[in-house]
């Protein structure tokens, strides 16, 4: 439903950022999902859960979340790199 991209350093905090796909963005049941996750997730406040920093739209319409950690453990094996994607959300 989304992707994942490569975690960045930002103040101390390891980033990452999760985009729903331009596809599934269309739907807006589908999306309001996307926010609930990132809604519940940013209530949790545990440290070996990574916190939801921010939740919205980018510019061309899709539905993103930041996560980070100050601990660096978001796994870079689940993400993908993409500069420029990453870099329109941030």
């Amino acid at each position: 439903m989304g992707t994942v991209y490569a975690p960045a350093r930002r103040d101390r905090k390891v980033v990452a950022i999760k985009i729903l796909h331009p596809h599934y963005s269309t739907e807006q049941e589908l999306v309001e999902r996307f926010r609930r996750e990132a809604r519940a997730a940013s209530r949790i406040g545990h440290p070996n859960i990574i916190d939801v920093m921010d939740f919205g739209t980018t510019d061309d319409g899709c539905a993103y979340s930041s996560w980070s950690t100050s601990t660096g453990s978001i796994s870079p094996t689940c993400c993908r790199t993409s500069a420029g994607s990453t870099q329109s959300v941030l």
